[in-house]
């Protein structure tokens, strides 16, 4: 997610690309399809090197990753033995 955000700051459409799609097979792997969806777009505007409202795009993807690892920490947490 930094290195998106990075991305999106210095301009670098391939870093954008590159790591939103990466993000995207790893949430695409727990079916969370609003993530993938956000990824999606990330990864389309790094290609296309468009940079206009992919700060916003980001900070909500964020939010629903951090929502995930949550989710993921508490699940772990509750099946350890």
């Amino acid at each position: 997610l930094d290195q998106m955000a990075t991305a999106i700051s210095t301009g670098n459409g391939p870093q954008l690309q590159s790591t939103a799609h990466r993000l995207k097979g790893l949430v695409s792997s727990y079916d969370f399809a609003a993530a993938s969806e956000l990824c999606r777009k990330l990864e389309f505007a790094g290609r296309d090197s468009a940079f206009s409202g992919q700060s916003e795009i980001q900070a909500r993807l964020r939010q629903l990753v951090v929502t995930l690892v949550d989710a993921i920490t508490d699940f772990v947490s509750g099946h350890s033995d």
